[in-house]
This record gives C-alpha cells, sequence and structure tokens, in this order.
C-alpha cells in the first residue's frame, strides 16, 4: 500500500499533512506508519497539527513527525498548531492558508 502511495506522491511538488495529536509527542498510528514507510525522497510539506490547547505553541506530534521526515529530506515549509476545534482559531487558520499559497505561488 505504500508502494502505490509513493507513486502518487511523485506527482506533487508540495503535500499537505494534516494531523491530530494524541498526547505528548504522540502521532496517530497511521500516520507514523505512513511516514516511517515511505521511501518517497526530497518532498517540500506543510503542517497542520490540530489538538493543541488554544494558546499553547507548544511542540507535539509535529516535532516528532519533522524528525522522520528530515531524515528523508522533506522540507517544512510552514507549520501551524490549532485546537482540536479550528473554527475556533478560523482567523489563524486563514492566514496560515494564505501564507501556504503565497510559497506555492512562489516555488510552484
Amino acid at each position: 500500500m505504500v508502494e502505490a502511495a509513493d507513486a502518487e506522491l511523485e506527482k506533487f511538488k508540495f503535500i499537505f499533512i494534516i494531523t491530530s495529536n494524541i498526547g505528548d509527542e504522540e502521532i496517530p498510528k497511521n500516520i507514523e506508519n505512513y511516514i516511517l514507510k515511505t521511501k518517497t525522497k526530497n518532498k517540500n510539506y506543510f503542517l497542520c497539527e490540530l489538538g493543541n490547547y488554544l494558546g499553547l505553541n507548544y511542540s507535539g506530534c509535529g516535532s516528532v513527525i519533522k524528525k522522520i521526515l528530515e531524515k528523508k529530506e522533506w522540507k517544512i515549509k510552514n507549520k501551524i498548531l490549532l485546537d482540536s476545534f479550528p473554527e475556533l482559531e478560523i482567523n489563524k487558520l486563514n492566514k496560515w492558508i494564505d501564507e501556504c499559497k503565497k510559497i506555492i505561488k512562489k516555488y510552484g
């Protein structure tokens, strides 16, 4: 399954990873399995981490994802930490989306 997904990833210049944070730096199992097994190298990605407490900008599972993908030569272009309910931070989310669009346009 990962090999087929790897072939699909090769088509894209940018990848969006949107994941929940299920505890102190714990990655959901399906996301963890995927990023550990992917053989795709040298990709640009954006990271949206859900499940942080409002107002706290600590590093949850996103920091682990970043470490794993750095070993695969993936480059993070932008990240955001959001509460479990993104609509509570809709202005922050919209600003992040606009920033991502600018990056894609610049490098796309």
